[in-house]
């Protein structure tokens, strides 16, 4: 199920957070754990793996992205503008995968990852396939006029 108002929601704040326009705790607000739209809960957790949570803070300065996490927060904006559905397996921790997380010494969620990496195109995550990332690119909706948030 896509659901274009949250998706239209998460992208702006995730906008926002990474030119430090928000604080972390301000993005923290709009975590959508349990929305049935699959791209709200995995892109918005990579937006909460930008940042500690220890102190309240903008992504500026030294804490600023570096271009290549800025790409990825482009990538996830694109695809939060599309209607396609998100088709990467989730990925949400379970009292298995933290025992063995633990008694591993995180080697296991290493793995773990790049098992689930290996399963498509990860270079254009959160797009499931190439052609879909190249099509949304050359059509980019905040750019076309067809967003009501082209402004955020």
């Amino acid at each position: 199920m896509i659901d274009r108002a949250g998706r239209d929601a998460l992208a702006v704040q995730l906008r926002r957070l990474a030119s430090g326009r928000v604080t972390n705790a301000e993005f923290d607000g709009v975590r959508l754990d349990r929305a049935e739209d699959e791209a709200l809960v995995a892109i918005g957790d990579a937006g909460w793996s930008l940042y500690d949570d220890v102190f309240v803070y903008r992504l500026r300065g030294r804490r600023a992205l570096k271009p290549e996490t800025l790409e990825a927060v482009a990538r996830c904006v694109l695809f939060l503008d599309t209607n396609l559905p998100y088709e990467w397996p989730p990925r949400r921790p379970s009292i298995k995968s933290i025992c063995f997380t633990l008694l591993t010494f995180g080697r296991w969620l290493k793995r773990d990852r790049e098992r689930w990496q290996a399963l498509g195109p990860y270079h254009v995550w959160p797009f499931y396939r190439e052609a879909d990332y190249h099509t949304a690119l050359a059509n980019p909706r905040r750019l076309t006029g067809n967003s009501r948030e082209d402004a955020a």
